[in-house]
């Protein structure tokens, strides 16, 4: 897919709560019956208030877990999650300016990125017999921010996660998605500005668009 020429708003996008309406680990754990514990693990992972907290190993220590389950059940899954219209709308009509940058595995997330019809970036793991095994790449976030700006590009980064916001810190422009199902203070802290809803985001990055 061939981005936007250099000097245009690039509008990076965080996946799970961003444009998920859930985060999918959150419907993963509800989806294979697994207690609770993957979901309160990952809604404590995404506020990260815990001071010295090392986001990836915590990830790559959620992402084993589900080392025992067929990748392809797994994908399915997060296939199905519930997305918000508005803003896949607004990537539909915007695809050469709009990439997701998501940490998740991209053996679970290349199907509903595919769906949504964007360049994606993603961490990765090997994959055996159609289970995932180490070792996980965690994707830098602020890398791919920073490899866009050398481009050129305005980059505006997207994000809800206490993982977005080393790559909001660094981004032309940041918003904090308030209404993804547990923003962290640490991303609206980064951002400069916050949104309270999939409408007002639209809103904000169609002020962007209207510039160029």
């Amino acid at each position: 897919m061939t981005l936007q020429r250099s000097g245009d708003p690039l509008f990076l996008f965080d996946l799970d709560g961003v444009i998920t309406v859930e985060e999918s680990l959150v419907a993963i754990d509800r989806a294979l019956g697994l207690n609770g514990e993957l979901a309160a693990d990952t809604r404590a992972a995404c506020l990260s208030a815990r001071p010295g907290h090392d986001y990836a190993a915590d990830l790559v220590g959620r992402l084993m877990r589900l080392a025992p389950f067929p990748v392809s059940l797994i994908s399915d899954i997060i296939a199905g999650l519930g997305l918000h219209a508005e803003i896949v709308g607004f990537i539909a009509s915007e695809s050469n300016r709009c990439v997701i940058v998501s940490s998740n595995l991209e053996c679970f997330c290349r199907p509903l990125a595919t769906k949504i019809g964007c360049k994606a970036f993603f961490s990765s793991c090997a994959i055996a017999s159609g289970h995932i095994c180490g070792p996980v790449r965690v994707i830098d976030k602020r890398a791919v921010v920073d490899r866009y700006k050398a481009l050129g590009h305005t980059v505006v980064m997207i994000g809800d996660g206490a993982n977005d916001a080393p790559a909001m810190r660094v981004a032309h422009h940041s918003i904090a998605a308030a209404y993804a199902p547990c923003p962290s203070p640490h991303a609206i802290a980064a951002a400069g500005k916050t949104v309270t809803s999939p409408a007002q985001l639209i809103g904000e990055l169609s002020l962007f668009r209207a510039r160029t």
